[in-house]
């Protein structure tokens, strides 16, 4: 429909060219018609093109972060952040996707960037993944306390890669997580511990 409308707007010039000639009694060469039409075919056809291609382009929304309290066996318990990677696209799939952390401010540790983890992995170690088209992909962002009574204390980022990322002090936090595959795409969270001694997350 798009197409027929860009279509429709070039053959204006057609109409517009013909009450020129009529209403000044000047002569319009056939030369000139034959190139308005194929110029009205041929934009028609380069911005319907760009429009279907920008629309089936692989693209990235990191979106919908999401949490959840965790207990384990022995008494312990904390909350976990994750956020989905969706991707848009009507037809491509993203491949090979990596989520990483990209800046932390305060930065406790100066390893950066540092790559995230797909939740539901049962080895703790896979970095990359791929999205169907209209599907999502979940990261785990960061862990922390549930309460002031038991549990986990500080901030960790979970399974990553470098041993020496352990507990991070309780401040208060901005991260920055990049998700890439064809084009990359960040988005911004601020992590704190409240009054309750919760560990609180939103995206910005």
């Amino acid at each position: 429909m798009q197409y027929k409308g860009r279509l429709g707007g070039g053959c204006l010039l057609l109409i517009a060219a013909g009450l020129l000639e009529r209403f000044t009694s000047h002569a319009v060469p056939w030369a000139v018609y034959i190139w308005l039409l194929v110029a009205s075919f041929v934009v028609a056809l380069i911005v319907h093109g760009a429009s279907q291609h920008k629309r089936l382009m692989p693209r990235i929304v990191i979106r919908n972060l999401r949490h959840r309290v965790w207990t384990r066996s022995a008494g312990g318990n904390g909350v976990e952040y994750w956020f989905e990677v969706f991707n848009p696209s009507s037809s491509n799939s993203l491949d090979l996707v990596r989520a990483e952390m990209v800046s932390i401010t305060p930065d406790p540790y100066g390893y950066l960037p540092l790559p995230l983890h797909v939740k539901h992995d049962p080895t703790y170690e896979k970095r990359e993944f791929s999205v169907d088209p209209g599907a999502v992909g979940m990261v785990d962002l960061l862990t922390g306390p549930a309460d002031h009574k038991s549990g986990q204390k500080g901030l960790i980022i979970p399974h990553t890669i470098s041993k020496e990322w352990g507990q991070m002090p309780p401040r208060d936090y901005v991260f920055t997580v990049r998700a890439r595959d064809v084009a990359p795409e960040e988005a911004r969270f601020r992590a704190w511990v409240g009054e309750d001694g919760a560990l609180k997350c939103v995206q910005l």
